[in-house]
């Protein structure tokens, strides 16, 4: 087998995928020390890479420092895949070790992994596979600044090195060499049931092997692998462990392995039909979704402030006409000055941002993290409620103000939504707009109780299994939950995190007013 370090002093560039030539610097102080003319291929080589914070190095309004004082690393865009065509092998990022406990997550904005749920016993919800599914028989990763179709982090399954991984730490973050042998065509009912083939979703999910385990080398092929390993147990969990539409007996299956892929094929699918974040694009996403957010936070401030003097204004000018009208020696004015001065209220405001910057808002609200809690609270709260706005529509509902509630709105065949969120959310005043934003939160409760899709805040993933780090984001909840054989069973996979936080709550614009009086005005 080929070695990719190897490879690397003959060419002096493994970056055969454009954009990775930035990462240049710091692979080669790892390995030079290993590259002569003769170099030769041993497995000892193939070691992991620890990240070096790059992302998160902004200001302080954006990102808070660790426990010690350093800037956090990002797993997803700190690391690269340094992918290598010919070997069919890349570098990925470890979430979900062989046989855990427990399914791990990464949060793409604040760049740490949580916890999603607890494995537990469960039966086939195809009904084929006859024996209990458990944990999970691979390890679970992620391909570094790679998207796969679906929007998320391109995943992958390795075999091998089994102790290696389950006993890996979670800090430094690392990545670790895989070669591919295959793919599997994965697919998603979103809304059950999906009757029909082309209602679900498909991508292709990775398959890889460890080169350090002398066990596959010569694992080529899915083929190969299943020489190897319990495939059954494979394909059953692969369609069971991330859960089910809950219903009688075993459930209605939400996964399903459509096909497999070969090697070559499935490894250019992943960079060719997904999407490769090269660096100077990384650069300018972060830049601009950090503009983006400080042009919506300012604004918001400035709607405050307008709202705040154009209250003064009419208040004052009552207090005079009343002063006038009583006072026994008033006098006619003979010109009278009138001063006129926009106001734009909160409506106006969110209608412009949602028109000419709501597509790049939930953009950037997937991808760049938008405050540091401990630098500004306030900024903190009204981006993360502005937020649940645009992810409740992109879920299929919109917020309609004369009936004050977020109503469904489901896609026609052509794949467009039925009603315009903008034209049907009708004519909006401050005050129902307001309702608006903590009505998102009413409705995620609501779709999490009839395990719909939906949204929860995480702060901190604590509790048993958790990663016990700081988050403050939004993650997204499929719906679709494990049927555990067991209630003990059932009881430790629950999810017992709440949608939001009790303590906060959304700051209305409508009741600006209120808070003013008339010693503030005529002082």
């Amino acid at each position: 087998m080929l070695n990719y370090l190897k490879s690397l002093c003959q060419t002096l560039s493994p970056f055969v995928i454009k954009g990775q030539k930035i990462f240049f610097i710091l692979y080669l102080v790892l390995v030079v020390s290993n590259c002569s003319s003769d170099s030769k291929p041993v497995k000892e080589i193939l070691r992991s890479i620890e990240a070096l914070p790059q992302w998160f190095k902004v200001d302080e309004r954006f990102v808070s420092m660790n426990s010690n004082g350093e800037y956090p690393v990002h797993p997803f865009y700190d690391l690269a895949p340094f992918a290598h065509p010919k070997e069919l092998s890349l570098n990925f990022y470890v979430l979900t070790p062989v046989d855990s406990p427990h399914a791990y997550g990464l949060d793409l904005v604040s760049g740490q992994f949580y916890k999603m749920f607890s494995y537990c016993d469960q039966n086939d919800v195809w009904g084929k596979y006859g024996r209990k599914i458990n944990r999970p028989p691979y390890t679970f990763g992620i391909i570094p600044r790679l998207l796969d179709s679906w929007g998320g982090p391109q995943e992958i399954l390795v075999f091998g090195r089994e102790d290696f991984y389950k006993t890996l730490p979670t800090a430094p973050v690392r990545s670790h060499r895989a070669r591919v042998v295959g793919g599997i065509i994965d697919q998603y009912c979103k809304k059950i049931p999906c009757s029909g083939r082309n209602l679900w979703d498909s991508h292709v999910l990775l398959i890889g092997v460890d080169p350090n385990d002398p066990k596959y080398d010569e694992v080529k092929s899915i083929e190969d692998l299943k020489e190897i390993v319990d495939w059954p147990y494979v394909t059953a969990f692969i369609q069971n462990g991330r859960g089910r539409k809950q219903s009688k007996d075993l459930g209605s299956p939400a996964y399903r392995i459509a096909g497999e892929v070969q090697a070559e094929k499935a490894f250019r699918y992943a960079f060719k039909n997904g999407h490769y974040f090269e660096f100077d694009e990384l650069k300018s996403l972060r830049q601009n979704c950090h503009k983006l957010y400080d042009y919506l936070w300012n604004g918001s401030l400035l709607v405050r402030k307008n709202i705040t003097e154009q209250s003064k204004q009419e208040k004052l000018s009552t207090f005079v006409k009343r002063f006038e009208k009583s006072n026994v020696i008033s006098q006619e004015r003979d010109e009278e000055t009138k001063m006129e001065k926009k106001t734009q209220t909160f409506n106006q405001f969110f209608t412009d941002f949602y028109k000419n910057y709501g597509d790049r808002f939930y953009t950037c609200g997937k991808l760049v993290n938008h405050s540091n809690i401990s630098n500004d609270q306030a900024r903190h709260w009204f981006i993360t409620y502005m937020q649940i706005y645009f992810k409740l529509e992109k879920l299929g509902y919109f917020y309609n103000c004369s009936k004050k509630a977020w109503m469904d709105n489901p896609r026609k065949t052509d794949g467009t939504w039925t009603y315009d969120p903008l034209l049907d959310r009708g004519v909006c005043r401050d005050e129902a707009l307001d309702m608006a934003f903590d009505a998102a939160i009413t409705k995620l409760t609501v779709l999490k109780q009839g395990n719909e899709e939906h949204y929860r805040y995480m702060d901190y993933d604590n509790g048993d299994g958790g990663s016990h780090l700081k988050l403050h984001s939004w993650l997204n909840v499929s719906g679709k939950t494990l049927q555990c054989s067991s209630k003990s069973d059932a009881k430790l996979s629950e999810d017992r995190n709440k949608i939001f936080l009790d303590d906060v709550t959304w700051i209305n614009f409508s009741l600006q007013r209120k808070f003013l009086d008339d010693k503030t005005i005529i002082r």
